[in-house]
């Protein structure tokens, strides 16, 4: 079975084996705790990476929300207080939004960790939006300081999933990100493999990453881009495979 997944620019592809009158799903592989949790840390990457990829384009922001001494006294320095307040910090920007004709969406990400070294740091709030939201941002926060930068014109969001989700504690059962309920949903249609061997990439399009070929089972996994147009270099691919926003 081959499942090819389409969100914004990037297309992935996974080959399977799949019995024969079966549902596909998920293998259900014994493996010990800590590959689990690597393999779950990589599905993760993977869905945000889509959600990011299908809704956000460059010169769409990445906000940083801090909090000053009074905004951190009045959250206690808790994370879930935290959430709450970012929540709130979202709903009146969409409501500014929303007067002024436009329509808010978001992917957000609450962290109190370093995602270099581990460390724990002050909470803060990292948020992915539209352009369109830039001019209102300032005066719905009022607990700290806004930092925003630009999405780099790159065509696979991937490193910035990657960026976002290092700084996201392992936490049993919790939401590792929230989304607005308006974000476009990533296209996925399966077909049956018609030969055997590994995947390969279209011509005419950038391998951007892929898995090992399992000989033995036939899995593979591959993502990959259109390769740009003249004239487009500097606002699909800027930066070749790119990084998160500095």
């Amino acid at each position: 079975m081959i499942r090819t997944t389409i969100a914004g620019n990037v297309i992935e592809k996974s080959k399977f084996w799949v019995s024969g009158g079966t549902k596909v799903r998920g293998a259900r592989v014994r493996t010990s705790s800590v590959r689990k949790q690597d393999q779950n840390d990589q599905d993760a990457v993977k869905r945000l990476a889509r959600e990011i990829n299908a809704n956000f384009q460059y010169h769409d922001l990445l906000l940083t929300l801090n909090y000053d001494a009074a905004g951190y006294a009045k959250i206690s320095g808790d994370r879930e207080k935290a959430k709450k307040e970012a929540g709130l910090f979202l709903r009146r920007l969409g409501r500014a939004m929303k007067k002024a004709g436009l329509a808010l969406k978001y992917i957000a990400v609450t962290s109190d960790m370093d995602g270099d070294s581990g460390r724990d740091v002050r909470v803060h709030h990292h948020i992915l939006l539209p352009a369109e939201a830039a001019p209102y941002i300032d005066a719905c926060w009022t607990l700290g300081s806004c930092f925003t930068r630009q999405m780099h014109g790159q065509a696979d969001y991937t490193p910035v999933a990657v960026y976002l989700l290092r700084q996201v504690r392992r936490v049993k059962d919790a939401k590792k990100w929230t989304v607005s309920r308006n974000l476009a949903k990533p296209i996925v249609y399966e077909r049956r493999a018609r030969a055997a061997g590994a995947l390969r990439n279209p011509p005419h399009t950038i391998l951007m990453g892929e898995s090992a070929y399992d000989i033995e089972t036939g899995s593979h996994y591959i993502r990959y881009v259109k390769a740009p147009k003249p004239g487009e270099e500097g606002t699909q691919s800027r930066g070749g495979k790119g990084g998160a926003p500095s």
